[in-house]
């Protein structure tokens, strides 16, 4: 990441020695010195400076050590999901009932995140409900309406798992 900085610091210098618009080349040599120094406070940091282009194409992501070395303060924020540890220990007791082996799961779907309300679906939501007996987390992560939690599985055998998960759930599989 530091080779693309330096890089186009270069190229933020040359161009703003050769070009002939004098409000582009303050505009580089200030992307310049925003990209190749760290901001002096949190306050004085723009949130979205600008980077180079390409950068995520070809970053050493093993030389950034500090969040100061990230584009901007709020780079991955949309990436952190606080989830309700009730609903996560529910979530878990569902993987437990496969008899199956499984590696990894992960959830989604309107009853793992929260969806944009609307009062006549809200309506018929409370009175349809997808899960036959939800635990109490799930219902409650869910306000009381009817959505559906989907799962993707990462197994190490895939017709082992099926095989076995066809014996202890056929329902689940819609040709049987």
């Amino acid at each position: 990441m530091d080779a693309l900085l330096r890089q186009h610091a270069a190229r933020s210098a040359y161009s703003s020695t050769s070009s002939s618009s004098s409000s582009s080349s303050a505009s580089e040599s200030r992307t310049s010195t925003a990209a190749t120094s760290p901001p002096q406070s949190s306050a004085a940091a723009t949130p979205n400076q600008t980077m180079p282009e390409g950068w995520e194409d070809n970053a050493d992501y093993s030389q950034i050590t500090a969040f100061s070395q990230l584009p901007h303060r709020y780079f991955g924020t949309n990436q952190h999901i606080k989830i309700n540890e009730d609903f996560k220990e529910a979530m878990r007791q569902i993987l437990w009932q496969f008899r199956a082996p499984i590696r990894y799961a992960f959830a989604y779907g309107s009853g793992v995140f929260t969806q944009s309300t609307n009062q006549s679906a809200a309506s018929v939501a409370q009175s349809f409900s997808p899960h036959p007996h939800p635990p109490e987390a799930v219902t409650k992560w869910q306000e009381g309406g009817g959505k559906i939690i989907d799962f993707i599985f990462g197994v190490s055998h895939t017709e082992h798992w099926h095989s076995t998960n066809m014996r202890q759930n056929p329902h689940h599989y819609s040709f049987l």
